[in-house]
């Protein structure tokens, strides 16, 4: 009896350690199935956070229209530049086309020597579209002094022409810097005159049996051969 006795207080102290260690989530015998639920547990953090992507979408999402007038207003001012470049480009060329168009605009002080900046050739063979505007200048002013355009009896010269005609071997028309001049109704010792004083004026010759002078815009020099001598220009 005594041992019956020790045995079912034994089995009560196993009974009560047992509910006493049931693990928490341990499903007992005596619970109903139908009430035990197999839907997924959702974390609140994890909702959470799930709130905070789509706040962080929805502002990028509004900032996608600011930013692209953004650019659009980039876009159109660097189209206004470019405009304003092209025709800022445009008015240049034109200005330099007119510029080098008209090569009569050499300035004299205060005046401009347009209308005078002509001479006529004495035939068409005579060589000046080489001129250099130095000596155009003297032209032009030889044209203003005396109201007429001076007539060039001969301009360039080719090396094989120039021995040809006598000139000298170093002679500035070879050069294209020298040209024999004439001015209809002026006299060629008034003309040698006047060439001596003018700006730029480098050398001057006249020649006692013709009836032209010569000028250049060389070295800085004067002569006049007498007949029949070998002309130097």
């Amino acid at each position: 009896m005594k041992n019956l006795t020790v045995v079912a207080a034994s089995a009560a102290a196993l009974s009560l350690l047992a509910v006493s260690f049931e693990p928490a989530g341990a499903i007992s015998a005596d619970t109903d199935p139908s009430a035990i639920s197999l839907a997924p547990k959702f974390s609140p953090t994890r909702h959470k956070s799930s709130g905070s992507d789509d706040e962080n979408t929805d502002a990028a999402t509004s900032k996608r229209p600011a930013k692209r007038k953004a650019t659009e207003k980039a876009g159109t001012e660097e189209d206004k530049a470019d405009a304003k470049a092209r025709e800022k480009k445009k008015r240049s060329a034109k200005s330099s086309d007119d510029t080098s168009g008209s090569k009569k605009t050499t300035k004299v002080g205060s005046r401009t020597l347009q209308k005078y900046a002509s001479f006529q050739k004495a035939h068409s063979r005579v060589g000046t579209s080489c001129f250099p505007a130095r000596l155009r200048t003297v032209l032009a002013r030889v044209h203003q002094r005396y109201g007429t355009a001076p007539v060039v009896q001969s301009g360039y010269r080719s090396k094989a022409y120039n021995r040809r005609v006598g000139g000298a071997r170093k002679s500035m028309h070879v050069r294209c810097m020298a040209a024999d001049i004439k001015v209809p109704g002026v006299g060629k010792y008034a003309l040698a005159k006047y060439l001596k004083s003018v700006s730029g004026v480098g050398g001057v010759g006249t020649y006692a049996c013709k009836n032209f002078v010569h000028v250049d815009v060389g070295p800085r020099r004067t002569w006049h051969w007498r007949c029949p001598s070998k002309r130097r220009s």
